[in-house]
């Protein structure tokens, strides 16, 4: 099976990471979320902490929504 020559595949990654950059910058915090991010709300939403939450809306965005 032939491979994709090794340039292609950094000039690839080059713009996947242009991409994520351009939209980390529209994000209010600057930054792409973390799987981490969504179990923090999952770990909060699951904890006695929102005990008295009720048809509550948690957007895990950066802000985007915001936009």
């Amino acid at each position: 099976m032939p491979s994709l020559p090794t340039s292609f595949l950094e000039e690839g990654d080059f713009f996947r990471k242009a991409v994520k950059q351009q939209q980390a910058a529209f994000l209010p915090l600057g930054r792409i979320g973390q799987p981490e991010d969504i179990a923090k709300a999952i770990a909060f939403y699951a904890s006695d902490d929102s005990a008295y939450l009720t048809g509550s809306y948690l957007p895990v965005s950066g802000g985007g929504e915001m936009k």
